[in-house]
């Protein structure tokens, strides 16, 4: 069974193996950070942080044996609703990705932006619905 639940100080080695797989190396554990667990193992972590009243997606990234599974749709969802339970109904990005495109975020000026209400009227890939 794969779970999706908030990251605990035991899980930092992993989840800097997993990270530096992609060559990302943002160990800083501030912010909201998530990870998949699938057999009691982390197969991804996704981690949002809030940087001049915005909150920014910083990564999510699923180990390359477990892609195309739904889990970074997962770890979007449940890091957008963390936030959305706080009261932020915007979530931001640097960068853009067709995975991110994908999900509903748009051009806004120099970022892309993501309006997380929008985002929980879709389906989710990886919950049936």
């Amino acid at each position: 069974m794969i779970y999706f639940r908030k990251f605990r100080n035991e899980d930092l080695e992993k989840i800097n193996e997993i990270l530096l797989q992609e060559k990302i190396y943002n160990m800083q554990i501030e912010g909201i950070i998530y990870v998949a667990i699938e057999d009691e193992e982390i197969i991804g972590v996704g981690k949002a942080k809030e940087d001049n009243q915005k909150w920014f997606l910083e990564y999510i990234v699923v180990k390359k044996e477990m892609r195309g599974k739904g889990l970074g749709d997962g770890l979007l969802r449940v890091i957008s609703n963390s936030l959305f339970k706080k009261g932020i109904d915007r979530l931001y990005s640097q960068e853009k990705s067709e995975f991110l495109v994908n999900k509903g975020f748009i051009k806004d000026e120099n970022l892309y932006k993501l309006n997380i209400e929008e985002l929980f009227e879709h389906n989710c890939n990886n919950c049936g619905g």
